[in-house]
């Protein structure tokens, strides 16, 4: 489909600077603000005009038309791990977020916290609102997708305003949505966010599906494991119902590949990293992190930030509960620099994401990559061997 170039708020920008945070369709008090995918999967606000009222919310919501106002209070940062081998074992990470969830548990047993989840076919990502830590265990999966809001700056607005606290976990620029629908941050609504080059879309995750599971129905899926000495290269892995799974290097699957190189065009001039953050605190991998130090551990190791008072709250409960080592910006940020700038354009990009929307998922990855990586790929399909 073609993107609505007259939506109001690409009246004020060009609309490839729309990050799809769903601010926008949060605020509309009309409601009638919906999403429609771009051939390469990416979705964009839609409305019909002659049902829009002109009341400028959308355009007064966007955090893309918002020139950053806040800066982080402090930055320190830390790196470690939980203490606890289970809790590193499932998580993406060291494990720091679960203890993060569980220290927001304590302190507000009537707390809610939000965070994205898989939908039940595996095919798309979404923004749920939990009060359970039972459930906590489908939020800290790797997905990569960008997920749907379903509504939920709207719906955290709304416990607010009834006292309920909040703990929101999302993307930088989702965190920054999140603040501009409900305006003035309060007390009892804490924010995290994570190091981030921007996710890829769901029509990847959904060609991809077809082509890997066909009918076959998934139980789970996680796009970050562990499969060799440490935890980086990441590794995926797909349970399906009748027991199969799939377990392989994530970045030499088609999905990997995808993940790599397709971004929204919005992510590579991203305005939420760096200093611009609304975010109390955040977390990441710490990729070259040094075995010989106490904060390394091969199943997986955390980089945080403290960017806020808040932020050091949870700090002092993390230090009962992991190993939490204090270690210079400098030194996370070399080998992670989307903490701090946004992730530079793969000159292959384009090629891969004009394919995918004319020819689908499988050619884009055959246009994109060695003639005889393309060759063993096509056998392997026709073998029915995981790609």
């Amino acid at each position: 489909m073609g993107v609505q170039s007259d939506f109001p708020v690409f009246q004020n920008m060009p609309f490839t600077d729309c990050c799809g945070c769903e601010a926008c369709a949060n605020v509309c008090p009309k409601q009638i603000i919906h999403f429609k995918e771009d051939g390469e999967g990416f979705r964009f606000p839609d409305i019909n005009n002659e049902d829009c009222i002109h009341c400028n919310a959308c355009i007064r919501s966007c955090p893309q038309l918002k020139e950053p106002s806040r800066t982080v209070e402090s930055r320190e940062c830390y790196a470690g791990y939980s203490q606890n081998p289970e809790i590193v074992e499932m998580s993406s990470s060291g494990g720091y977020f679960t203890h993060i969830v569980e220290w927001f548990k304590r302190e507000y047993p009537q707390g809610k916290f939000a965070g994205v989840i898989w939908s039940e076919d595996f095919r798309l990502t979404e923004f749920v609102l939990l009060d359970s830590l039972d459930d906590l265990k489908n939020i800290r999966v790797a997905k990569y997708i960008q997920a749907r809001k379903n509504g939920i700056y709207r719906l955290i607005k709304k416990e607010l305003l009834s006292g309920i606290p909040i703990l929101f976990s999302g993307c930088p620029c989702e965190v920054a949505a999140l603040v501009s629908c409900i305006g003035k941050i309060p007390d009892n609504l804490f924010l995290v966010d994570f190091v981030c080059k921007g996710s890829t879309s769901e029509k990847v995750i959904r060609e991809y599906l077809d082509i890997v599971a066909k009918n076959k129905k998934i139980k789970s899926l996680n796009l970050r494991v562990v499969g060799g000495p440490s935890w980086i290269p990441q590794w995926m892995k797909m349970t399906f119902s009748n027991g199969k799974i799939i377990f392989k290097s994530f970045y030499s699957t088609i999905l990997g590949r995808a993940f790599h190189l397709l971004q929204r065009d919005a992510c590579y001039k991203c305005k939420h990293c760096g200093e611009n953050r609304w975010s109390d605190l955040t977390l990441g991998d710490f990729h070259g992190a040094d075995p010989n130090q106490r904060y390394y551990n091969a199943r997986g190791t955390s980089i945080m930030t403290i960017n806020t008072s808040k932020g050091q709250k949870i700090l002092d409960y993390l230090k009962d509960v992991c190993v939490v080592e204090k270690v210079s910006y400098e030194e996370i940020s070399k080998q992670n620099p989307r903490i701090e700038h946004p992730w530079n354009k793969d000159p292959q990009r384009d090629v891969f994401g004009n394919t995918l929307s004319k020819k689908g998922l499988f050619s884009a990855y055959l246009a994109v990559v060695p003639k005889k990586t393309a060759i063993k790929t096509i056998l392997k399909r026709i073998l029915n061997q995981p790609i």
